[in-house]
């Protein structure tokens, strides 16, 4: 059997670096398909989360126009009072109100805290996605 050419044994090696390469190369746009899908899907539920934020943000308004106004309420209450009954009344829905507010000061502050970790996981989320779009396009490039 005689050896094949030199000319013959570099074409078969680019061949096979040739298939190896394309076939690199479609993994590579099956990532950044994924990817792409991955992004969209971020996106979709950043734009989801601002919605449920918005929700809250009118609800937590809401909410503080209403302490606002029980707390009004309770000053006026408190400056009209002539009798020692009255003034006790008063002095207790003062108390109920304190609690009321307690009460949603500690739901805010959930609030905030869960805000402030969709926020963390949405920028995680789009960070990680901008950085593997960064390396496929590297990889594209090269």
């Amino acid at each position: 059997m005689s050896e094949a050419s030199p000319e013959v044994t570099s074409y078969l090696r680019l061949e096979d670096e040739t298939r190896d390469l394309k076939k690199k190369l479609g993994q590579i746009r099956s990532q950044l398909q994924e990817e792409q899908e991955r992004h969209g899907e971020a996106i979709r539920y950043a734009e989801e989360m601002k919605d449920h934020v918005q929700k809250l943000q009118v609800k937590n308004a809401t909410q503080e126009a209403t302490i606002k106004h029980q707390a009004a309420q309770i000053q006026d209450l408190e400056n009209n009072v002539i009798k020692s009954s009255l003034l006790q009344e008063a002095q207790e829905r003062h108390a109920e109100a304190v609690r009321y507010a307690e009460k949603i000061k500690d739901h805010m502050l959930k609030y905030n805290l869960n805000l402030t970790e969709n926020n963390l996981f949405i920028y995680k989320a789009d960070k990680e996605c901008t950085m593997r779009n960064v390396l496929v396009m590297r990889v594209y490039h090269c």
